[in-house]
Order: C-alpha cells, then structure tokens, then sequence
C-alpha cells in the first residue's frame, strides 16, 4: 500500500485495523526499524 503515492498513512492504519496512525507508526517502526515515512523514501531511491 505504501507504493501507491496517494495513499497516506492514515488510510493504511485504518485499512489494516489499527486503531490510530500513531499506533500503526510505532508497530511498524518496532518490526521494520524505521518509520513509515523513512520506509516510503528508501524505496523512492531505489
């Protein structure tokens, strides 16, 4: 989801059952080691 640029990070929270954004942030941010916003711009370089 997070390839699709229109998509923001709230919406993917929602989507997949989180509860907030900032919930999902940290969760994503314990299993990839970075935040969701880090994440996007690593795979823009790529």
């Amino acid at each position: 989801m997070m390839r699709e640029e229109n998509v923001k990070f709230y919406e993917i929270a929602e989507r997949l059952g989180f509860e907030n954004a900032f919930y999902f942030s940290k969760v994503f941010k314990k299993i990839e080691g970075c935040s969701p916003r880090e994440y996007v711009q690593r795979l823009k370089q790529d």
